[in-house]
Protein backbone atom coordinates (compact mmCIF):
# COMPACT_ATOMS: atom_id res chain seq x y z
CA UNK A 1 0.00 0.00 0.00
CA UNK A 2 2.85 2.35 0.93
CA UNK A 3 4.33 1.95 -2.79
CA UNK A 4 0.89 3.46 -3.86
CA UNK A 5 1.49 6.39 -1.98
CA UNK A 6 4.80 6.75 -3.19
CA UNK A 7 3.69 6.46 -6.85
CA UNK A 8 1.37 8.67 -6.40
CA UNK A 9 3.61 11.81 -4.26
CA UNK A 10 5.78 10.97 -7.13
CA UNK A 11 3.44 12.00 -10.09
CA UNK A 12 2.68 15.14 -8.25
CA UNK A 13 6.32 16.05 -7.38
CA UNK A 14 8.02 15.33 -11.31
CA UNK A 15 6.68 15.89 -14.53
CA UNK A 16 5.77 12.57 -15.96
CA UNK A 17 8.85 13.65 -18.48
CA UNK A 18 11.64 13.66 -15.82
CA UNK A 19 9.80 10.93 -12.76
CA UNK A 20 12.42 8.53 -11.38
CA UNK A 21 12.25 4.82 -13.76
CA UNK A 22 10.19 2.30 -11.63
CA UNK A 23 10.87 -1.07 -12.19
CA UNK A 24 8.04 -2.83 -10.65
CA UNK A 25 4.72 -0.59 -10.36
CA UNK A 26 1.82 -0.58 -7.96
CA UNK A 27 -0.69 -3.74 -9.42
CA UNK A 28 -4.08 -1.09 -9.25
CA UNK A 29 -5.89 -0.49 -12.60
CA UNK A 30 -6.37 3.05 -13.13
CA UNK A 31 -5.93 3.70 -16.78
CA UNK A 32 -4.34 7.33 -18.28
CA UNK A 33 -3.76 8.01 -21.56
CA UNK A 34 -0.36 9.24 -22.62
CA UNK A 35 0.43 11.37 -25.81
CA UNK A 36 1.39 8.55 -27.78
CA UNK A 37 -2.32 7.65 -27.87
CA UNK A 38 -1.64 4.64 -26.07
CA UNK A 39 -3.27 3.63 -22.56
CA UNK A 40 -1.52 2.73 -19.77
CA UNK A 41 -2.62 0.54 -16.51
CA UNK A 42 -1.65 3.50 -14.16
CA UNK A 43 0.49 6.33 -14.02
CA UNK A 44 3.45 4.09 -12.97
CA UNK A 45 3.48 2.54 -16.51
CA UNK A 46 3.81 5.69 -18.03
CA UNK A 47 6.31 6.67 -16.19
CA UNK A 48 8.52 3.53 -17.15
CA UNK A 49 7.27 4.18 -21.01
CA UNK A 50 8.63 7.64 -20.59
CA UNK A 51 11.95 6.64 -19.50
CA UNK A 52 12.26 4.83 -23.07
CA UNK A 53 10.75 7.41 -25.03
CA UNK A 54 9.23 11.16 -24.62
CA UNK A 55 5.46 10.56 -23.69
CA UNK A 56 3.35 12.45 -21.25
CA UNK A 57 0.17 12.51 -19.65
CA UNK A 58 -2.73 13.42 -22.44
CA UNK A 59 -5.90 12.45 -19.57
CA UNK A 60 -6.78 10.31 -17.26
CA UNK A 61 -8.75 7.21 -18.75
CA UNK A 62 -8.22 5.19 -21.48
CA UNK A 63 -7.24 6.92 -24.73
CA UNK A 64 -10.51 7.99 -26.77
CA UNK A 65 -9.59 7.14 -30.11
CA UNK A 66 -9.12 3.45 -28.42
CA UNK A 67 -12.70 3.37 -26.42
CA UNK A 68 -14.79 5.11 -29.32
CA UNK A 69 -14.62 2.94 -32.69
CA UNK A 70 -17.83 2.82 -33.77
CA UNK A 71 -18.27 4.61 -36.84
CA UNK A 72 -21.94 3.35 -37.87
CA UNK A 73 -24.18 1.30 -36.39
CA UNK A 74 -27.34 -0.36 -37.35
CA UNK A 75 -30.04 0.31 -33.74
CA UNK A 76 -30.98 -3.40 -34.66
CA UNK A 77 -27.42 -4.88 -34.11
CA UNK A 78 -26.34 -6.18 -30.54
CA UNK A 79 -23.65 -4.99 -28.62
CA UNK A 80 -22.51 -7.85 -27.10
CA UNK A 81 -19.83 -7.89 -23.83
CA UNK A 82 -17.48 -5.26 -24.70
CA UNK A 83 -16.43 -3.25 -21.76
CA UNK A 84 -14.02 -0.62 -22.94
CA UNK A 85 -16.04 2.47 -20.81
CA UNK A 86 -16.50 5.93 -21.80
CA UNK A 87 -18.38 8.62 -19.76
CA UNK A 88 -20.74 10.41 -22.14
CA UNK A 89 -22.04 13.85 -22.34
CA UNK A 90 -25.06 13.61 -20.30
CA UNK A 91 -22.38 12.37 -17.27
CA UNK A 92 -22.92 8.73 -17.36
CA UNK A 93 -20.89 5.84 -17.78
CA UNK A 94 -21.57 3.76 -20.42
CA UNK A 95 -19.77 0.43 -20.78
CA UNK A 96 -19.18 0.69 -24.26
CA UNK A 97 -19.43 3.18 -26.87
CA UNK A 98 -21.55 0.30 -29.39
CA UNK A 99 -24.34 0.90 -26.23
CA UNK A 100 -23.91 4.67 -25.67
CA UNK A 101 -24.69 4.42 -29.78
CA UNK A 102 -27.77 2.13 -28.88
CA UNK A 103 -28.99 4.36 -26.57
CA UNK A 104 -28.75 7.18 -29.36
CA UNK A 105 -30.96 4.98 -31.42
CA UNK A 106 -34.03 6.13 -29.79
CA UNK A 107 -33.44 9.83 -29.02
CA UNK A 108 -34.13 13.07 -31.50
CA UNK A 109 -31.06 14.28 -32.82
CA UNK A 110 -30.75 17.24 -30.76
CA UNK A 111 -30.72 14.76 -27.91
CA UNK A 112 -27.50 12.51 -28.35
CA UNK A 113 -25.09 11.68 -26.94
CA UNK A 114 -21.45 12.23 -27.51
CA UNK A 115 -18.19 10.96 -25.97
CA UNK A 116 -16.43 13.34 -23.46
CA UNK A 117 -14.05 11.14 -22.57
CA UNK A 118 -12.85 7.59 -22.02
CA UNK A 119 -13.43 5.63 -18.72
CA UNK A 120 -15.71 5.84 -15.60
CA UNK A 121 -17.52 9.31 -15.03
CA UNK A 122 -16.19 10.91 -12.31
CA UNK A 123 -18.64 11.95 -9.61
Amino acid sequence: MLSIFRTIAIVFLFPVSVAPCVKECPPFNFPVCGTDSVTYMNICELQNASCKKTVALKNEGVCLSKCYVTKTRYCSAPCGKVFNPLCGNNNRTYPSDCHMEAINCYLPADQKITPSYCGMCKP
